[in-house]
C-alpha cells in the first residue's frame, strides 16, 4: 500500500526539481556587459516562435520556423567573419575571441549541434584560462562548457560535465566568493546534475554547504533559500530518508507560505509533497499503536 505514494513522490520530486532549478538559473544568470555583434540568435528564434502562435496556416508556420533556421546560420556565417578578423588582426588566443566564441555557441546549441557548441566553449575557456586561471572570465567559461556538455545529453559527455561544474565553482570562489550570485548559480546547477545522474547523497552535502551562503546573501525568507530547502527535501527522499525528507518540506513549505501564500501553486505542491513524505512516518506509528493495542488486548484476555 505504500509503494504508491512513494512512485507519486519521486515523480512529483523529479519534475518540480527541474522546474525549480530552471527558475534558479533564469535568476542567477549573468547579464553580460559584452557589446552585442548581432541581435542573439536566441532573441531572434524565440521571436519567429511567437509570430508562428499568431498564424493559423500550417504553411505560414512552417515558412517562419525555416526562417528562424536560417537567420541561425546566417548569424553563425556572420560571427565566423568576426572571429577570423580578431584572430588574424590580434591573434587565435586574444581575449575579444572570447565573446564571439560564445556567441557561436549559442547559435550552434539553438540548431542542435552541442558537438560545436562544446567545441567553441572549449576554446573560449583555453583563452580565459591564458589570462587567469582563476578570474571571472575562466569561471564563467567552465560553467557555460559544463552546461552544455549536460544539454548535449550524451553520456560520454558526463565526465566532461563533472570536471567543469567543479572547475567552475572553484574558480568562482576564488575570484568572487562563496557568496556571490554566480558561485552560487554554479552550485545549484551542479547540484541539479548530480541530482539527475543518481548521485543524491553528493548533492545534499553541496547543497547543505551552499545554504548558509544563500541565507547570507538572500536572508532567511527568500526564495533561493526556500528553494534549497526543496532540492534538499527531494534528495533526502530519493535515498529512503523519509523523516529528512519531512523536515527540509516542512521548512519549505513554512517559507514558500509566507512569501507565495497558501494558494500558490507552488506551496500547494509542496504541501502536497511533505504530506507524502510524512505518510510513510504516520503508518508506521499506527503499526505500532495497534501492536501495542493487541499486545493489550492479549495481557487482557489472559487475566485469571
Amino acid at each position: 500500500m505504500q509503494e504508491a505514494p512513494k512512485a507519486r513522490i519521486s515523480s512529483h520530486t523529479d519534475g518540480s526539481v527541474a522546474a525549480l532549478n530552471a527558475r534558479i538559473r533564469r535568476k542567477l544568470q549573468n547579464r553580460s556587459s559584452e557589446a552585442e555583434l548581432l541581435q542573439p540568435p536566441e532573441q531572434k528564434l524565440l521571436q519567429c516562435e511567437q509570430k508562428a502562435k499568431m498564424h493559423s496556416s500550417c504553411h505560414e508556420v512552417r515558412e517562419l520556423l525555416y526562417q528562424c533556421q536560417k537567420r541561425s546560420e546566417d548569424a553563425i556565417l556572420c560571427y565566423q567573419k568576426a572571429l577570423s578578423y580578431i584572430e588574424k588582426c590580434k591573434g587565435e588566443t586574444n581575449l575579444e575571441c572570447i565573446p564571439v566564441h560564445k556567441k557561436m555557441a549559442g547559435v550552434a546549441q539553438v540548431l542542435g549541434d552541442h558537438a560545436t557548441a562544446i567545441q567553441h566553449l572549449v576554446k573560449a575557456h583555453f583563452i580565459a584560462l591564458r589570462k587567469s586561471p582563476s578570474s571571472g572570465e575562466a569561471a564563467e567559461t567552465a560553467h557555460l562548457l559544463a552546461q552544455a556538455a549536460v544539454a548535449s545529453k550524451q553520456s560520454e559527455h558526463k565526465d566532461l560535465a563533472e570536471k567543469y561544474f567543479q572547475e567552475s565553482i572553484n574558480a568562482f570562489k576564488e575570484a568572487e566568493g562563496m557568496e556571490s550570485t554566480k558561485c552560487l548559480g554554479a552550485v545549484d546547477d551542479f547540484c541539479q546534475f548530480l541530482i539527475a545522474t543518481g548521485q543524491q547523497e553528493r548533492a545534499a552535502i553541496m547543497l547543505k554547504g551552499s545554504l548558509e551562503a544563500k541565507i547570507s546573501l538572500c536572508g532567511d525568507l527568500s526564495p533561493e533559500v526556500a528553494e534549497t530547502y526543496w532540492l534538499l527535501g527531494g534528495t533526502e527522499l530519493a535515498q529512503g530518508h523519509t523523516h529528512l525528507a519531512y523536515k527540509k518540506l516542512k521548512k519549505c513549505l513554512y517559507l514558500q507560505t509566507l512569501l507565495y501564500g497558501t494558494h500558490n501553486k507552488r506551496t500547494i505542491a509542496t504541501q502536497e509533497a511533505t504530506d507524502l513524505s510524512k505518510a510513510p512516518d504516520v503508518a508506521a506509528k499506527q503499526r505500532r499503536s495497534d501492536k501495542k493495542d493487541h499486545h493489550t488486548v492479549l495481557l487482557c484476555n489472559s487475566t485469571p
